[in-house]
């Protein structure tokens, strides 16, 4: 255990450097951790209790079922094969302007 835990606060440099072991002493002991920047607060580490993890995964898996919505059809092409070779012809084209082929146009 860090000699920082047992008044429950520390630096941010020192959080940086031992942020680890500090995640372990918090764990192990159930108490929070005070971080500080020049003597200010700037965060508190807590212990995370089962039934919050539980509380929070399940608040944040399936959140959004049942809001999607289905609209035409999404198995079929998004073009026909006639427009396919259009836009594939456009954009070789293009790719060929872009790069500087002038084999193309021989």
């Amino acid at each position: 255990m860090l000699e920082t835990l047992p008044n429950h606060t520390t630096t941010a440099d020192t959080f940086v450097a031992c942020s680890a072991e500090l995640l372990r002493d918090v764990v192990a002991t159930g108490e929070g951790l005070l971080i500080t920047e020049n003597g200010k607060p700037l965060a508190r580490l807590v212990p995370m209790t089962e039934s919050q993890f539980a509380s929070r995964t399940n608040k944040i898996f399936g959140c959004m079922a049942g809001t999607g919505r289905i609209v035409g059809d999404i198995v079929g092409p998004v073009s026909t094969p006639t427009e396919w070779a259009v836009t594939e012809a456009d954009m070789l084209k293009k790719w060929d302007t872009l790069h500087g082929d002038t084999s193309a146009s021989a």
